[in-house]
C-alpha cells in the first residue's frame, strides 16, 4: 500500500498474509504511512502467489505463479478531508478543479 504516488514513493507498507481471504493492516502502520504525506493516486496492490521448487541434477528449480490486482484508495489525512485524485476537472466534485498535482481542490485565489 502506498499513498504518495507521484513519480516516486516516499513510503509504503508491504505485508505478507496467510491466504485466508481477508487481512488487516495494523492502524499504527497506516498512521505512520499517512504521516509521510498523502499525494495523488494512493493505491493498494494485492498479489496472490504460489511458489514451488524441485531438486534436479546440478541444483534446484524454483517455479512461481503470481497474479496482481491494483486498487486505488481514498486517503483521508483527517476526518472529512479526503484526497481525490484526478486527471480532468470532470473527476472532481463541484466547485473543485483538478490541480497541477493531480488532486481535486479549490482554484487558487487570483490577485486583482
Amino acid at each position: 500500500m502506498e499513498i504518495g504516488h507521484h513519480g516516486s514513493v516516499a513510503a509504503r507498507v508491504e505485508c505478507d498474509f496467510p491466504d485466508t481471504g481477508s487481512a488487516k493492516i495494523p492502524a499504527a502502520l497506516v498512521s505512520a504511512l499517512m504521516d509521510k504525506g498523502v499525494h495523488g493516486y494512493p493505491q493498494l496492490i494485492l498479489s496472490r502467489r504460489t511458489v514451488d521448487s524441485t531438486q534436479v541434477t546440478g541444483g534446484c528449480i524454483d517455479f512461481t505463479v503470481a497474479s496482481d490486482v491494483l486498487r486505488f484508495l481514498i486517503a483521508c489525512p483527517t476526518p472529512g478531508n479526503c484526497l481525490t485524485s484526478c486527471t480532468t476537472k470532470a473527476e472532481c466534485p463541484a466547485p473543485q478543479i483538478c490541480l497541477d498535482d493531480y488532486v481535486c481542490g479549490n482554484a487558487p485565489a487570483t490577485n486583482p
